[in-house]
């Protein structure tokens, strides 16, 4: 199932697994993607720099500081 966002969230996408090239910096999440309760959810993520859209597991995904939520 993907979940389209209303709103995009920023985020940053670390690096995966040593061999395995997914892209990675800031971006905007646009959607989810869930196959099912056993799977990780998978952001879908265009990345600032490249424009590239990437699916990164939500392991290698990190949500931006936001004051207002209390995260430094």
């Amino acid at each position: 199932m993907i979940t389209q966002l209303a709103q995009q969230i920023p985020v940053t996408v670390t690096e995966g697994p040593p061999g395995v090239h997914i892209g990675n910096g800031r971006g905007y999440c646009i959607a989810w993607e869930r196959h099912s309760m056993d799977w990780h959810l998978l952001w879908i993520v265009v990345l600032d720099e490249s424009g590239q859209v990437i699916v990164a597991p939500n392991k290698f995904i990190r949500v931006d500081p936001n004051w207002t939520a209390g995260r430094s």
